[in-house]
């Protein structure tokens, strides 16, 4: 496999410490003792488009480091299978650049797109299934994601993983200088997200932890949660209303926490995991990327979900209710309108 002839020891120590906590971790890692991350290599139909993406997640910091992405409408795209190694597919996408027929504005919108859909407590999900190797769960969640962004329904994802040291990723990335990685959305919109949470009060640790025991203190049972993300349909958070249903998914990892979920309807009558609506309370927001969200949650606990960065939360779309009794009497009126009539037709013709 082709190793980059560029590589500065200072820059592969300092793009290893990005997904570990200190420099003895990170010259584990770069000597082979540790693998820090997961690699993600995804093959992705869009109807008449395919795309293939490599995503670099750190098992330490539950985050996103990287992500490449090519979609287009080249066929060479499609020859490009997931059951590669990351080597190999980096030495892949750099041939496939030769080809053409690559759309770049629409690479970095399904890259933003997986940022968006990968972030805060969703990681920690995703990463138990990577863990537990349920790729179906983890395609799922990004078709989802992408059907929404790109409006193409008919949108498949196939994944395989691979577990990798991080400094591979930048040892073996011969598209360095060459392709763009995807911006990372959230970085990006750091300073927009400052401005729309002016009105979320920013606390000291002291004061924030104060707020948190005030709300504790009003409520008998906390259940911890995440936020249900909706990156194209939810609610900012300085938009959301005091009392506001919003949507909220609650841990099902261990059997206590499957049991709460039972209890407040985390489940429904097949067995499949659905969120709770929860009627919001307040954000506190803390100095240090940490933003609470409460909500009063079925049978009266407090849902208590914490996101790195603000978000959008999804909430249910009112219907329209239908009245059943009105239906009942319209039926009973109509059946009886048709005997009369069925009456008068054969006195008639009798």
């Amino acid at each position: 496999m082709t190793v980059r002839d560029d590589i500065n020891p200072e820059e592969l120590l300092s793009y290893t410490l990005r997904s570990v906590n200190s420099k003895e971790e990170a010259m584990s890692v770069i000597n082979g003792d540790l693998k820090d991350a997961f690699i993600l290599k995804l093959s992705i139909d869009l109807q008449s488009k395919n795309g293939i993406l490599l995503i670099l997640i750190s098992e330490i910091k539950k985050k996103i480091l990287d992500i490449y992405s090519v979609v287009g409408t080249s066929t060479n795209i499609k020859k490009i299978r997931t059951f590669e190694s990351m080597e190999q597919i980096f030495e892949d996408i750099l041939k496939l650049l030769d080809y053409g027929g690559i759309e770049t504005a629409l690479s970095e919108r399904v890259g933003r797109c997986i940022y968006r859909t990968l972030s805060g407590n969703a990681m920690e999900s995703i990463l138990f299934n990577i863990k537990k190797k349920h790729n179906s769960e983890i395609s799922s969640v990004l078709e989802e994601a992408l059907i929404v962004e790109t409006k193409i329904k008919n949108t498949q994802v196939f994944i395989e993983v691979e577990r990798v040291k991080s400094s591979d990723f930048y040892t073996y990335n011969t598209l360095r200088g060459i392709y763009p990685e995807v911006r990372n959305p959230l970085e990006d919109e750091s300073k927009e997200n400052k401005d729309k949470t002016e009105e979320v009060q920013q606390l000291s640790k002291t004061s924030v932890e104060q707020a948190l025991d005030e709300i504790f203190l009003n409520y008998k049972r906390v259940v911890k949660c995440n936020a249900g993300i909706s990156p194209a349909r939810g609610v900012e958070f300085n938009k959301i209303k005091p009392n506001q249903p919003l949507y909220f998914h609650l841990p099902q990892f261990t059997e206590e926490e499957k049991n709460t979920a039972k209890e407040l309807g985390g489940f429904s009558k097949n067995g499949k995991a659905i969120p709770v609506v929860g009627n919001f309370i307040k954000i506190i927001a803390g100095p240090k990327n940490e933003y609470h969200i409460f909500a009063k949650g079925p049978k009266g606990v407090l849902l208590h979900a914490q996101e790195t960065h603000p978000v959008r939360i999804s909430f249910p779309i009112e219907e329209e209710v239908i009245d059943t009794s009105s239906i009942q009497m319209i039926v009973i009126i109509i059946a009886g309108f048709s005997l009369l009539i069925g009456v008068l037709i054969f006195l008639l013709l009798s």
